[in-house]
């Protein structure tokens, strides 16, 4: 039997040359010195080093930092060497091309940072950074083969994934912005309805009058709400005008109420849940928040904010000491294989009160990583010069040569991408974004170490008829190599497995198992009444694989 290759579903397409990928880094040309990679970039734009060095101290006279050494290219003999994040800024600025692009060179890639927060646990609720910083990256995308069917169905049925795009032409695509998190191992005010560590999109748009239309009650809706101690997913009552009472669903959970505007700001409504199945993480407890005799009053960042004050409002809401920051950092360190990324104990501390930002640019991704600051509010914030920046992409001829024949087919999918029926404009107009900085975080999200499209599934219009935790969903991503029932006598029937079923006839089917009478017996997931039947490995109904991760609708927009 001969055995087919899968692309990877979504992840960022890199070209074999002249692109090399070692533990998650690409490089320019493989076979390349980091010097040779920085002449060779400067020769295209007709520049040698020593003009670039002259051009820098004009730009930024009096500012040394920014100034590009004249021996640069002996510098970067050393492997373990990297401009500093002001020299990054004036290479750019020099140039003409874009930070982001210079970064990549050195084997820097911002949107790896969800990735990377993927992989780390956060106590407290944590904001997405959404930016996309590679609008010249290329991704793998899809064609629609027609109307999606209304049952659950393979996704590799449905869509074929033989184009790319950049993401600067996907990022037009979407309609709203909306505001991402990944929820705490100690916010626990939405359990079991929300797990730790999932993945939750939060809809800003008018979330007061979502908030009044529970008449005092408290709302069917949850929220993403952000106070002085950080984030939290709950539900609210409102008990006045402009105050609320956070609301768990544990009959055990403090009731706080906070002043809206001053103590407490609503992010939005939580319309939508990426769950992962596999890990079945609990909360560790309940966050202690402001008591109505010590309240804290919300202190939003002005424009003029220092990076100090950035650095230390991040760190405690992500609700992490110095130790356990450093903890983390080193994890990042053995997850890229550099050891520039780990920071330590004495450094986080001194960050949060130096006058100046760190000059190792592994030490900032770090941070951004660990706080969860976006890369553009730090340098804003470290007050680094910005206005200068070059936006050039550097040259296909120097980085994606393999893709310059992908552009035509680009060009004819555009033209057939407005045609009616098509799956993705379906899912255009159902969830009106795509969030495509999650793209590199596929694996971590699907505990997968190899994501393909054969190993996602529509769930149709099954949604709302599936029991939690499935209730709502809109795909599945399912372990195909995962086909054999496992039952645990030790554990409740909301942690059992749950995989995903073929019947005779073609179709699908989600359900539990459980044993009997040592006898194993088979639990569909459905609202609809069904009895629970007998499983036999040659009955009617085979294993496909078990359920991973959800991704599920929560709540019906408005």
């Amino acid at each position: 039997m001969r055995h087919q290759t899968h692309p990877e579903f979504g992840k960022t397409k890199l070209s074999k040359t002249p692109y090399t990928t070692v533990l998650g880094k690409t490089a320019l040309h493989p076979g390349l010195k980091p010097a040779e990679k920085l002449r060779e970039i400067l020769r295209r734009r007709n520049m040698s080093l020593l003009q670039v060095s002259k051009e820098s101290r004009r730009l930024f006279p009096g500012q040394s930092l920014y100034h590009i050494p004249h021996n640069l290219y002996f510098d970067l003999r050393d492997e373990g060497f990297t401009p500093n994040i002001y020299q990054l800024i004036a290479l750019s600025c020099v140039s003409g091309y874009s930070l982001i692009q210079w970064l990549s060179v050195f084997g820097l890639h911002l949107d790896d940072i969800p990735r990377l927060q993927m992989r780390l646990s956060f106590p407290q609720t944590m904001l997405f950074d959404s930016a996309l910083y590679d609008s010249h990256a290329l991704v793998q995308w899809f064609e629609g083969k027609g109307d999606p069917p209304l049952r659950i169905t393979p996704l590799i049925q449905i869509l074929t994934q033989n184009v790319t795009e950049r993401v600067a032409a996907l990022q037009r695509i979407n309609r709203v912005s909306f505001i991402y998190a990944k929820v705490g191992t100690e916010d626990d005010f939405c359990f079991p309805e929300l797990l730790p560590g999932s993945i939750v999109r939060a809809d800003p748009r008018a979330t007061e009058v979502r908030l009044a239309a529970a008449g005092g009650k408290v709302s069917h809706d949850l929220f993403l709400v952000e106070h002085a101690r950080g984030l939290n997913c709950c539900r609210l009552q409102q008990v006045a005008p402009r105050r609320v009472a956070l609301v768990s669903t544990k009959l055990t959970a403090p009731r706080m109420e906070l002043q809206i505007g001053t103590e407490l700001k609503i992010l939005g409504a939580i319309d939508m849940e990426i769950r992962s199945l596999k890990k079945r993480s609990l909360a560790s407890g309940f966050r202690t928040l402001p008591t109505p005799k010590s309240r804290e009053l919300l202190q939003p960042d002005a424009p003029g904010t220092d990076f100090r004050h950035l650095l230390r409002k991040g760190r405690q809401c992500a609700g992490l000491s110095f130790r356990q920051a450093s903890a983390m950092s080193r994890r990042i360190a053995q997850e890229l294989g550099d050891q520039r990324y780990f920071t330590a104990i004495g450094s986080l501390s001194d960050y949060e009160s130096a006058e100046a930002p760190p000059r190792h640019i592994h030490k900032v991704v770090t941070l951004c990583t660990l706080y969860s600051i976006g890369f553009w509010h730090f340098l804003e914030a470290s007050g680094l010069a910005m206005d200068k920046l070059g936006q050039k992409a550097i040259p296909e001829a120097l980085t994606e040569t393999a893709h310059r024949a992908a552009s035509s087919r680009r060009k004819h999918r555009e033209a057939q991408g407005t045609k009616g029926g098509s799956f993705i404009n379906l899912l255009v107009d159902r969830f009106e974004e795509i969030p495509l900085f999650l793209r590199n975080a596929l694996p971590e999200l699907c505990g997968m170490s190899r994501l393909a499209l054969r190993d996602v599934f529509w769930a149709g219009e099954m949604g709302q008829d599936f029991h939690a935790p499935l209730r709502g969903a809109a795909f599945l991503v399912v372990n195909q190599r995962m086909k054999t029932a496992v039952v645990s006598e030790t554990e409740p029937e909301w942690k059992q497995p749950v995989y995903l079923l073929a019947r005779r006839d073609g179709s699908y089917f989600c359900a539990r198992f459980a044993l009997a009478d040592n006898i194993t017996v088979l639990h569909p997931l459905s609202a609809r009444p069904s009895s629970p039947k007998l499983h036999e490995s040659r009955g009617d109904a085979e294993i496909v694989g078990q359920v991973v991760t959800v991704l599920r609708r929560i709540a019906a927009r408005s």
